[in-house]
């Protein structure tokens, strides 16, 4: 091998890295598409049972309302954390046509059951939200949940603003009231 020359090898190399890299970038919109939802897609409908009763609730029942989904499990640490800052959200926008939805993927519906209660003892009030119930986990399979919890707005035709994954800090809390906030204009 001659001194001074680099190989073709190794100029090739980077090509390759820079190929795949544009490749990738041109390609993420249809993976997200035919995987997760993306926002301003439209909200795959459900329909499932109360957590506490047994009445059937669909996404589609709430058209005309702004929506936030939120996917928790009793076990979840980071689901106990932010259920009460979600009661007060609810309690805040309810009168401006907004609901929050959420659906336990428990494995027993009276793990969830319990967990709310003792939420309830613990603040003195009701939730004052939609809970429901998925016992085959179809609504986190629909939605393709990635984390624990996870959160999807919806506004009031039915299409996804944004997907939050994981439990809300004060910092993306305000993010998303600042989101519900646009949704409900």
């Amino acid at each position: 091998m001659a001194t001074g020359h680099t190989p073709a090898r190794s100029r090739i190399h980077p090509v390759l890295i820079m190929f795949n890299a544009f490749l990738l970038t041109c390609t993420a919109q249809s993976v997200a598409i035919a995987g997760m939802p993306v926002a301003g897609q439209q909200a795959p409908d459900f329909v499932l049972p109360g957590l506490i009763d047994t009445q059937t609730h669909s996404l589609k029942d709430l058209k005309g309302k702004v929506v936030l989904l939120n996917i928790w499990a009793s076990w979840c640490t980071s689901c106990r954390d932010e259920m009460e800052d979600l009661m007060l959200l609810q309690e805040q926008y309810r009168s401006r046509g907004f609901a929050l939805v959420a659906i336990s993927i428990d494995n027993s519906p009276s793990s969830a059951v319990e967990f709310m209660r003792r939420i309830e003892m613990r603040t003195k009030r009701n939730p004052g939200f939609l809970l429901l119930y998925d016992k085959d986990k179809k609504v986190s399979r629909d939605y393709r949940q990635r984390s624990m919890p996870t959160s999807y707005l919806i506004d009031r035709e039915g299409k996804l603003v944004k997907i939050y994954l994981g439990s809300f800090s004060k910092s993306t809390l305000a993010g998303l009231k600042t989101e519900i906030e646009e949704a409900l204009r």
